[in-house]
């Protein structure tokens, strides 16, 4: 069997086992629910299309090329950020295959392959290809055309190779976060630089420059965006063949992560001697106490769960930095939006409630409603971890960006109706999260269909519920309805969270069985 064979087989065996696997009936629904979104963003991203170029159309100053220029680092950014939420990189998948006589470097460069050849690549095509034809097509001719949706497909794989190595990296050490986020902004550096030239060329004009030279038979921008793409292939192959290694062979955890995580853990290390100790007495029984510690000492020893906490205070602060210097989300309806979006990304760990715990859950079903105290617990774990986001958008409060009343009543919105959202995920989710292992032992993305419901619940009905609201009352008013249901939620929580526990108690059964077959 030559190379080629070899691949396509790796490819088919891929398809099969999904199919054969326990969980292909149940991801049916999820599988759904994914080509609904899929098919609205395709509507979105031609109704997109069709507006640019009727905006281009109705302004002379403008023509198809510079938009198209305009258009590139927004289209790779996000491109960037739905990879980050659904794609794997081929460490994550590559361990059961390590087992076959076949040489590791094949197996990474199958997968990488595979990944190039994805018609997920093509997907910005829905947007770029009606605009090419309506706006470009007719003025600038079919080469040119051509050329540039070359070009902008060529840019995208390498987006995409971009995306496994930084992926990979950030998962040995959160401080690579650091490189796709200074990466991509240096992407948008041209459009602040406004006259500034270097060798002749305004860096303003930069990204419309490509489609310019293209125009003009330069076929420089598309063998730039090729060497671009080898040069991030090579370093992908040669980060995942390390990483698959790193992760086989269990390495310590790096340095560098040790360092980032050093004060954390001394916080937290105080937060859990001061749940330990009996000074909270007075406010929480002895059990809630107990299953509180436990919470910190999972974020504090396991890497998973640990790195899921860090990225979250990380990207809260940089969110509330730019909100600081930048006047895009001073509106109240986009303010609001991105208040609660702070709140549940502090939380959002809890879309796989008890799926942590699928790890020991023998142990948990040993006494008698143990897990009504051990949901309760986490409940009053989660909020008080709200105040994290709460202290680091003050800031933006004292810079007068946004009001105290929105603030305080999101807050309260998140702790009462979101978080009975997410813990009323509790009795369905059945699939064991790896607490240290993250790469090669993972077995694919553990999404049921309520999850991605409740997911797409959490951040979008509170902006569906505040639009009305602000357009029937005033923003405090709006604010004071968004408080008021919170607050129910809130001091109904042991009701609400009593029939939680029943129909997980209900379903223990089917649960512990899903819990012991995924880990």
């Amino acid at each position: 069997m030559n190379k080629t064979q070899l691949f396509l087989a790796l490819r088919r065996h891929r398809q099969l086992a999904s199919k054969r696997s326990i969980d292909y009936k149940k991801n049916k629904a999820a599988k759904f629910f994914m080509w609904f979104m899929g098919c609205f963003m395709v509507v979105y991203f031609l109704f997109m299309a069709i507006s640019l170029s009727s905006f281009v159309k109705g302004d002379p100053r403008l023509n198809g090329l510079d938009v198209f220029g305009f258009l590139v680092p927004f289209i790779l950014t996000l491109d960037y950020l739905f990879r980050l939420m659904l794609q794997q990189t081929p460490a994550h998948i590559v361990k059961p295959y390590l087992l076959l006589n076949i040489r590791t470097r094949f197996l990474i460069d199958s997968f990488i392959y595979n990944s190039m050849l994805s018609p997920g690549n093509l997907i910005w095509f829905i947007l770029v290809l009606p605009f090419t034809l309506m706006s470009i097509l007719p003025v600038f001719h079919f080469w040119t055309s051509l050329a540039l949706l070359v070009w902008i497909w060529i840019m995208i794989l390498a987006n995409s190779q971009f995306y496994l190595i930084s992926r990979t990296l950030i998962y040995r050490s959160l401080l690579w976060v650091l490189l796709p986020v200074a990466f991509y902004a240096l992407m948008f550096v041209p459009f602040f630089l406004g006259d500034f030239e270097i060798l002749g060329l305004r860096l303003s004009n930069l990204w419309s420059a490509a489609g310019t030279q293209l125009y003009h038979g330069n076929p420089l921008p598309i063998l730039l965006a090729i060497v671009l793409t080898a040069v991030l292939a090579d370093i992908d192959k040669r980060v995942q063949y390390k990483a698959v290694y790193a992760e086989i062979s269990a390495d310590e955890k790096p340095q560098d992560e040790i360092e980032v995580g050093g004060k954390m853990d001394s916080l937290l290390q105080t937060i859990s001697q001061r749940f330990s100790s009996g000074h909270l007495g007075g406010v929480f029984s002895p059990i809630t106490l107990l299953y509180i510690r436990l919470e910190i000492l999972s974020i504090k020893r396991n890497k998973n769960i640990r790195s899921s906490f860090l990225t979250s205070i990380f990207v809260v602060a940089l969110m509330s930095v730019s909100i600081i210097f930048s006047d895009v989300y001073d509106g109240a309806l986009s303010g609001n939006f991105w208040c609660l979006y702070d709140y549940v990304l502090m939380s959002l760990v809890l879309i796989h409630i008890m799926c942590p715990e699928g790890n020991y859950i023998d142990l948990l079903m040993v006494h008698k409603e143990n897990m009504l105290k051990l949901l309760h617990a986490k409940y009053v774990f989660y909020v008080l971890l709200l105040f994290f986001p709460f202290l680091l958008m003050l800031p933006v409060v004292i810079a007068g960006k946004w009001p105290m009343s929105m603030v305080v009543a999101d807050f309260l919105f998140t702790a009462g109706f979101q978080y009975f959202l997410l813990f009323n995920l509790a009795p369905y989710n059945d699939r064991t999260m790896q607490l240290n292992q993250k790469m090669a032992n993972r077995t694919g993305v553990d999404t049921n269909a309520r999850q991605l419901v409740a997911t797409f619940l959490v951040f979008t009905a509170p902006t569906l519920l505040f639009i009305p609201l602000n357009l029937l009352f005033s923003e405090t008013t709006s604010y004071f309805i968004l408080s008021l249901i919170g607050i129910i939620f809130i001091l109904s929580q042991r009701f609400w969270m009593r029939s939680v526990y029943k129909r997980l108690m209900a379903r223990r059964y089917d649960n512990m069985a899903g819990f012991r077959s995924t880990r």
